[in-house]
């Protein structure tokens, strides 16, 4: 018995093998590429209102100055100036997150985002905040891992050849994404360890009354106590130091990682909820993701089964129809919730009469109602996942019309067929279903790329080390070629101190005939003070910057781009800018031994167009 039991239970070193090395459930990194695909979407959707001042040559860095600011990054939209040619950069990068987010050409599409979004972020690195830097590297971990075999597309269509994936894979890829999260964690607390105010329980008296950059008018009261500030920051730091060690701790491991998990959970939900920091905190909660037991993965992704399940459909398939039996077998294969029944229609004295009058495809709902080819195929969609979407759409008067007429013309040539016409002859017999082929590995393959992906990451992860542990940062030639790939790190965000100032931007000018406006409103002028967006906006960091003295060789650039985007494009009754001036009104928060604040007045920059 206790040799059984010894067998049965394997010991520390074999299961912290498995854990790092060994094969694992990939609910939990396929339900997050899910959730980052549309994170992803969202990002790029956001950069489209200003990609003329961020991105073009008119904007506030052309590529003359990117080159000279920043000469060893490469951008792909270095070759691009007009506004047309940015924005289908803009148009084919919402198609590759689209691409991430369903699951199809999983890894090609997370190397291409990963492309997209160094273009994007290295093209005009003022408008960068620390969310960017996250949405950066976390595309090239889910192409390594094997993110696109559960949930996706890719598995589905594999599914519809018979090589259904098996929902499991290599742990290595999975372990060193959830260990890019955890270090993002630790890496920040020990950039805030270095900071006083981090220390004596001040640092949230300054962060969270930012409230003309980066704070919320409601969070005022979250300062109002010495006590609180204190727990607020302190709860910080420890929530940053222990996320690491519970989510990867040997022992309790499911417990452990849904502490690590609620603790995080918290501190951004606190974040969202009183700074106004923008894509930050819904990445990092997106996240956790990675830690959740899949059991609790597969519940999430779940979730949505009983509303999809009220469109149940029976499809009946012309069994001799190679092309419509595959067109089944794929619609099949997309039914993650059940909701398709598929009868195959063999001979057609079995079939139902419209089968018989027009072979191919025949759906019928719960109400009875039968559709058939075209129709079929998006009756049935209603119930997919991948398709419900696309259902939705064919709502939009004419387009439902417009498909239809497609998919005709296109079985016209031959190139697919859903419905075998009012014959209902089908000129493409069905084929016995190739066996999968199998897939060889070399042997040696895993080890080495498991050594080359463990050398890439602790690289890659060391260059966030802070300056008290320098001596851990890679050597120059190794810190070069990371920064050549745009994968350096730098995880200082309120630390090691904290912002104690805000302030807002004026630029009070005239047009040609004299009338005096300020550029960014284009109203009066106005010294007043200006609270944050709503919604976080990058001109917030631009601004910041263009404020900062280490950022005063950009500023003749910021101003010419004022009269690049007016005096260009001007229309019909506009006036052009004549002259303008910069001036940033600082806010300097005071201690809170002394609490108030103090007003400065900066002339920055004196224009002429």
């Amino acid at each position: 018995m206790s040799r059984a039991r010894r067998t049965s239970s394997p010991g520390p070193l074999r299961r912290l093998a498995a854990f790092w090395a060994g094969e694992i459930d990939l609910a939990p990194v396929a339900l997050f590429r899910v959730v980052f695909g549309a994170l992803l979407f969202n990002w790029f959707w956001q950069l489209y209102p200003n990609l003329a001042p961020f991105f073009t040559d008119e904007g506030m860095l052309p590529r003359r100055s990117l080159l000279e600011f920043y000469p060893a990054r490469i951008s792909l939209l270095n070759a691009v100036g007009e506004w047309w040619a940015v924005a289908l950069f803009w148009a084919a990068s919402l198609v590759i997150a689209v691409m991430v987010t369903i699951g199809y050409r999983t890894r090609l599409a997370c190397l291409l985002a990963f492309v997209a979004l160094s273009s994007f972020q290295w093209r005009n690195p003022l408008i960068l905040d620390g969310s960017d830097l996250v949405f950066r590297t976390i595309p090239l971990w889910l192409a390594v891992a094997a993110s696109g075999d559960r949930f996706s597309l890719d598995a589905a269509l594999r599914r519809a050849r018979g090589d259904a994936p098996s929902g499991r894979g290599w742990a290595l890829p999975v372990r060193l994404l959830e260990l890019q999260y955890a270090w993002i964690y630790l890496a920040s607390a020990l950039e805030k360890l270095a900071g006083p105010a981090w220390l004596n329980g001040t640092a949230t008296w300054y962060a969270l009354q930012l409230k003309h950059t980066f704070g919320r008018a409601w969070a005022d009261f979250l300062v109002r106590d010495p006590m609180l500030v204190r727990l607020q920051t302190w709860g910080t730091l420890v929530g940053e130091l222990v996320f690491l060690p519970l989510a990867f701790a040997p022992v309790f491991q499911t417990f452990a990682r849904l502490l690590a998990i609620a603790i995080a959970a918290a501190l951004h939900a606190g974040i969202a909820l009183f700074m106004n920091v923008g894509n930050f905190p819904i990445v990092m909660l997106a996240g956790l993701i990675l830690f959740l037991p899949p059991s609790l993965a597969l519940r999430l992704a779940h979730l949505p089964a009983p509303l999809f399940r009220r469109s149940r459909v029976e499809l009946r398939y012309d069994g001799s129809c190679a092309r419509c039996a595959r067109t089944a077998r794929l619609l099949e294969a997309l039914d993650g919730y059940g909701t398709l029944t598929l009868v195959e229609a063999g001979e057609p004295k079995d079939a139902p009469a419209k089968v018989r009058r027009r072979g191919g495809l025949v759906a019928t709902d719960q109400r009875g109602r039968e559709r058939a080819g075209f129709e079929a195929v998006a009756l049935a969609g209603r119930g997919l996942p991948l398709f419900a979407p696309l259902t939705v759409l064919l709502g939009i008067p004419g387009l439902r019309a417009a498909v239809a007429a497609t998919c005709r013309w296109a079985a016209e040539r031959d190139l697919f067929t859903i419905d075998c016409g009012e014959g209902g002859r089908c000129e493409h017999p069905a084929a016995p279903r190739p066996a999968p082929r199998p897939r060889w590995r070399p042997k040696l393959l895993r080890p080495v790329a498991g050594v080359a992906l463990v050398a890439g990451a602790l690289a890659v992860f060391a260059t966030a080390m802070p300056e008290a542990f320098a001596q851990l940062r890679p050597p120059p030639g190794v810190n070069r070629a990371v920064l050549f790939t745009g994968l350096d790190q730098q995880w200082n965000m309120f630390a090691p101190r904290p912002a104690s100032s805000d302030g807002w931007m004026i630029a009070p000018g005239r047009l040609a005939d004299g009338t005096a406006v300020d550029l960014f409103t284009w109203r009066a002028p106005d010294d007043g003070p200006r609270s944050a967006d709503p919604f976080y906006s990058r001109w917030t960091k631009v601004i910041e910057r263009m404020a900062n003295r280490d950022y005063a060789a950009y500023r003749l650039e910021f101003a010419r781009m004022f009269c690049r985007m007016r005096n260009l494009h001007l229309a019909p009754g506009q006036l052009p800018i004549a002259t303008f001036e910069l001036i940033y009104i600082e806010r300097v928060i005071l201690p809170p031994e002394t609490p108030g604040e103090r007003i400065v007045r900066y002339d920055l920059w004196s224009h002429t167009c």
